[in-house]
């Protein structure tokens, strides 16, 4: 139904504001670099938020 995702749709938010939001956040646009990030930084059994208007397509997490 159209109108469900209508009304749940969010407003455009720059990606300065929400650093500016979070403080510490990472802003990345490429599921190749996201991927790199997360899989040097965290591994299996850690806690990490992921937030996205999409999907997070191509981006292979191996938490090793």
């Amino acid at each position: 139904n159209d109108a469900v995702f209508e009304h749940k749709k969010m407003q455009f938010v720059e990606s300065n504001y929400v650093a500016e939001c979070f403080e510490n956040v990472e802003i990345v646009h490429s599921p190749e670099i996201l991927a790199e990030l997360v899989n040097a930084a965290y591994q299996k059994g850690d806690n990490i938020l992921l937030m996205s208007s999409g999907k997070f397509e191509e981006a292979n997490f191996d938490f090793s």
